[in-house]
């Protein structure tokens, strides 16, 4: 799976699953050495989908 992939699944799944915020994804994304350029496409995906990411 590529980074891009895994960034949109993750982020999609412990926001709807974990009701997790930006940056508790942001810093899990970090943690597990995914570039920030990948997980912001990963959080656009989100906002594309009408889905309100609280800060």
């Amino acid at each position: 799976m590529n980074e891009e992939r895994f960034a949109r699944a993750f982020a999609r799944g412990k926001f709807r699953i974990k009701h997790w915020g930006k940056i508790r994804i942001t810093r899990e994304l970090k943690m597990r050495e995914i570039s920030p350029g990948v997980s912001n496409m990963g959080f656009q995906r989100l906002i594309l989908m009408n889905i309100t990411i609280p800060f």
